[in-house]
């Protein structure tokens, strides 16, 4: 995964996109008909636990979390735009010895559809 210019190392199995339509259903008593009103998409949730090696990883992460910027967030071969940190961000050591450190991020994606990486284009 690639946040800004920043490669991550995402444990492998945690990746969870939740992507979500905004409607309104009608239903008219008495009658069997029902009816819907599109209120867009609202912003894509993407989780997943990350995973540090070093302090100096684990400080960077804490600090791409903490920050208000906006940025793209890469998985391959497509990506989201305009993807800022979310309010989780818990960290737990793996085991003292290791010093390796899993941390379980959460990304809001403002323009909740993915894009190609090749074609810049929607990918829906």
């Amino acid at each position: 995964m690639i946040y800004g210019t920043t490669t991550i190392e995402v444990l492998a199995n945690t990746l969870i996109e939740v992507r979500n339509l905004a409607q309104v259903i009608y239903s008219y008593p008495g009658t069997d008909l029902s009816d819907k009103a599109d209120l867009g998409r609202p912003p894509t949730t993407i989780a997943c636990t990350l995973i540090a090696k070093t302090d100096a990883q684990r400080i960077l992460i804490h600090q791409l979390m903490h920050s208000a910027t906006e940025e793209n967030l890469i998985f391959g071969t497509y990506y989201y735009k305009e993807v800022v940190p979310g309010k989780s961000n818990k960290s737990k050591l793996k085991t003292p010895d290791e010093k390796t450190w899993y941390i379980d991020a959460e990304f809001t994606a403002l323009d909740p559809i993915p894009y190609s990486v090749s074609t810049d284009t929607r990918l829906y």
